[in-house]
This record gives C-alpha cells, structure tokens and sequence, in this order.
C-alpha cells in the first residue's frame, strides 16, 4: 500500500501526548515478540531504571511488582544529530512490550529492536496507553489462535489476512513465517495470485454459522442491555459476566473471520455489525469492522465509517485519536473517491496522522492542498457543484 510506505519512508515528528504515544512507531510491532506487557512508572527514591508495575496486559508479573529496565530512557530518534531524551517524572506513566534481556536475567528490555514503548505526559492520558495495549494483545490473541489452527489448509486461510502491512512490519514477517512453515507449496502457489483463493479454501458451511452465530452474540449482549436498566456507554468492561464478555470477543472474531472471506456480499452485515458497535459503543467490534472495511473498499461503507469516527473520537484534540479513529484514517486511505475527502480532511491537522492523510488526500484530489483541512473541505465542496452542475446541463443521447 502506497500511503503505507509514504508513512514508513517520511520523517514524523514528535508532538502532544498521544504522538508521544505512538511517535514514529507502531505498537503491533512489538506484541508479537513480547513476554510481557504493562504499564509501569517511576515512583520517587526507586533507583535509575527500577519501575513499578501499574497495569498488566500479558504476562504473569504482578501490579505493584517492581521490574529492572536498566538504563531504559524515553528517547526521541531524529533525523539528524542525538536522539531527544525526555524525562521520566513520577507522573509519566510508560507503556512497555518487553521480553527478558540478554544480558542479565534479571533485567527486562522493550522488543523491536528496543523501540516498543510508548508513554503520555500524565496520569489523566493514561487512557490512551491502556487501549492501545489492549488493542495489540487482543490483536495477538487473534493471530496466535489463527497460527494453532490444526488443519494447514485452514491455517493457511486464517493467518493469511495478517500478511499485510496494515498490522505493521512485525505482524508480516510473523505470518509469512508462520505460512511457510504450515503449507509451504500452498503458500508459494498463492502468494504472487489473488489472496481469495486462500479465504475461500474455508468450508462455507463455516461462512454461514458465522454469520447466524454474530446474530446470537448480538442477541445476548442486548438481553443483557435491557435488563440492566444501564446506557451501553455506562457499562465497564471489567464489571461485565464472563459470559457478555464472550459475546463480545465472539463478534469481533466472528468479524475477522467474515473479512477473511473477502465475500463482498458480506458488506452488509458488517455494516450492520458496525452501527450496533455505535449503539453499544463496543471498540473491538468498531476495530473488526474497520478492518474489514479497509479490505473491501465499498462507496456505501463512508457514511459508517464517518459514524464510528464520530462515536469513538470521544472528543477531538490535536493528537489524541482514539485507536478505532486511528483504523478509520488507515482505511480511508484505500478510498480513493472524492466522497472520501471530507471524511479525510480532519485528519491533515493533526501532527500524528497529518502526513498519511495528506499523502492520501493528494492522491484523490490531483494536488496538495496543504495542512490545513478547510482547503481539501472547499475543494469537495466545488468538486460536488461542478458534477451537479454537469449533470443537469448534460442533454441526453
């Protein structure tokens, strides 16, 4: 993908708490690789590179357990001279993917080539780091059921929508391991043809209990909805049964399974599914959706999208895209319609996500219009009178 390798290959630059989140790195990078995940900080009088641990998302360390990270720094590469080297306050809280050192068995360090960690500025952002690091282990949690699928064939159709680098550069070399070593003379026949034909080696039996199971899930987390008396907005996951909770994995994973179909026909239920993620504000069902979305490219899939934007931004600030928001600017970079543009345009103003949609912009509209997302919103607005005006004047054949 073309805006992809734009956002590999352009210098980004460091801006408010959630680029310092994120900076110039992607999380998915480093989930894969990682023994453990957590949120840590830095109380005062623990010695340089001790931390406490706030939050775990994977591993078996305990919240409140200390842990070594040696001469660990919030570092900044640039594109010239030293690196940035922010500091580390009792008020930072830091988002780790770590896997034990190789130099000491008592010290920790971050994966990817020592790259994934992410922090906020404060404790009121810490939001931001918790769903981002639900949102990569979760994301493992759907690549290593698909890796242990025990059929080649079926595995080989499961891992293969990773194969992109939508899931970052990790995620890719992981899967196409991963493919060799399930079905090497399968993988190499299809892996310069068209991806479908893997999708479609799933038995159809399985595409239609898929789509009656999401009915049912949906079916249960709305019983429990209205017998609860609470907004869906007012439910925790934390304080949901076992069972609701399940419900809700299901879906998302029932979804991923429908876009690894690639049938088109499929569009509108996800779509469907897409709105009831609005109505129940569930953000691994928003994820499923837009991932499909940004797989099978549909000019009726805009307006949902520009709803889930919409639900999930909770709240716009320069820097502080939720991740479903995040997805969405990734998707509508495979849109090249105009309708795209004002969906799009917002993006260009923020520091973290600018330069991509900028690059995607570009690309639709045949010019660079600039950082500025009122520019690219005029355009489309005399785009649209142009084609009307067109169409009106057009006398028929």
């Amino acid at each position: 993908m073309r805006y992809l390798l734009a956002i590999i290959c352009a210098s980004l630059v460091t801006v408010s708490a959630f680029a310092r989140l994120l900076s110039n790195k992607d999380p998915l990078n480093g989930v894969l690789d990682a023994q453990l995940v957590v949120i840590v900080m830095q109380l005062p009088g623990e010695r340089p590179g001790m931390f406490r641990i706030t939050e775990e998302f994977l591993g078996d360390r305990a919240v409140g357990g200390s842990i070594d990270l040696g001469d660990f720094k919030l570092s900044i590469p640039q594109e010239s001279g030293p690196d940035i080297v922010e500091p580390i306050t009792s008020a930072t809280p830091i988002l780790l993917f770590l896997q034990k050192s190789k130099d000491s068995p008592t010290r920790w360090e971050p994966t990817y080539f020592g790259e994934s960690f992410f922090w906020v500025e404060n404790l009121q952002n810490s939001g931001l780091l918790r769903r981002t690091a639900e949102r990569a282990v979760e994301l493992r949690g759907q690549w290593e059921q698909a890796a242990h699928t025990s059929d080649p064939k079926q595995r080989v159709a499961a891992l293969w929508p990773f194969l992109s680098f939508t899931y970052g550069v990790s995620f890719y070399e992981h899967t196409e391991a991963e493919l060799k070593k399930a079905a090497p003379a399968e993988f190499f026949a299809v892996r310069f043809d068209d991806e479908r034909m893997v999708a479609r080696s799933l038995n159809r039996k399985q595409h239609g209990n898929l789509r009656s199971q999401l009915e049912q899930q949906q079916h249960v987390y709305e019983e429990f909805i209205s017998a609860s008396g609470r907004l869906p907005k007012d439910v925790e996951w934390k304080t949901l049964p076992e069972k609701l909770q399940d419900a809700i994995r299901g879906i998302s994973s029932g979804l991923h399974e429908l876009d690894a179909f690639h049938d088109r026909d499929d569009l509108p239920l996800i779509r469907a599914a897409a709105f009831w993620s609005v109505r129940y504000h569930q953000e691994r069902i928003a994820y499923a959706a837009v991932d499909a979305f940004r797989d099978m490219p549909d000019h009726a899939n805009l307006p949902v999208i520009d709803t889930l934007i919409k639900e999930f931004q909770s709240g716009y600030k320069p820097g502080t895209w939720t991740g479903v928001v995040w997805d969405a600017e990734r998707t509508l970079c495979e849109y090249r319609y105009p309708e795209t543009v004002p969906l799009l345009a917002p993006f260009v103003a923020d520091d973290f996500t600018g330069r991509g949609a900028q690059f995607c912009l570009k690309e639709i509209v045949g010019s660079d219009l600039g950082r500025n997302p009122k520019a690219w919103i005029e355009w489309y607005g005399i785009s649209r009178e142009v084609s009307l005006t067109l169409s009106k004047t057009r006398t028929p054949e």
